[in-house]
């Protein structure tokens, strides 16, 4: 998910479409079906390797950003890319938040902002007030892990938080503008010079 007035139209010869990591405010993972604890948490190591790219951008310069202060990806988590991950269902039993494990090299903040299983529930995060956030840590503070199941309401509970999470979430992710010197290719670089 991007915004589409800071994204430069980059494409290859072949149609393929680029983003640049500056001007996405959101990347999810869509799958039918997922079997296992480790598969979830295979997903979300994924996203959250993306998700890290955004804090290897040089000199960022912020575009849009909700509120003020500085660009600090290491400690606010509006500064971070929103990721999610959505399912149809989550195919074993025990759904405790738990079973999620996260690669050594991924940092807390890096984390998912939820998954979701329409069938199922939602995974999201209790902030230390007992409130369900989509945030895996704000100001230095990690959240813990939560699962919330599906209920048999006429709108499911799950269901608005993953709406009030996603809506809330993308509002606020800052945009930094393109630096689109990072992106041309070397080969290309050493013809112009």
């Amino acid at each position: 998910i991007f915004d589409k007035s800071v994204t430069p139209n980059i494409e290859s010869d072949q149609n393929q479409k680029f983003y640049t990591v500056e001007s996405v405010v959101g990347i999810g993972d869509i799958k039918s079906t997922i079997s296992c604890p480790s598969d979830l948490s295979s997903h979300l190591n994924k996203l959250a390797a993306i998700k890290m790219l955004r804090e290897k951008t040089f000199e960022p310069e912020v575009q849009y950003r909700d509120f003020k202060g500085s660009y600090m990806p290491e400690t606010c988590p509006f500064d971070q890319l929103f990721s999610f991950l959505i399912c149809n269902d989550l195919n074993y039993i025990n759904k405790d938040a738990s079973n999620i494990e996260y690669n050594k090299n991924i940092e807390y903040r890096h984390r998912h902002n939820f998954a979701l299983s329409i069938q199922d529930g939602i995974y999201l995060y209790n902030s230390p007030g007992g409130q369900n956030v989509h945030m895996p840590n704000n100001k230095g503070e990690n959240h813990t892990n939560t699962f919330i199941a599906a209920d048999n309401n006429e709108f499911p509970i799950h269901l608005k938080h993953f709406l009030s999470s996603l809506m809330s979430g993308l509002e606020m992710t800052t945009i930094l503008r393109p630096d689109m010197a990072l992106y041309i290719h070397n080969e290309f670089a050493l013809e112009i010079t």
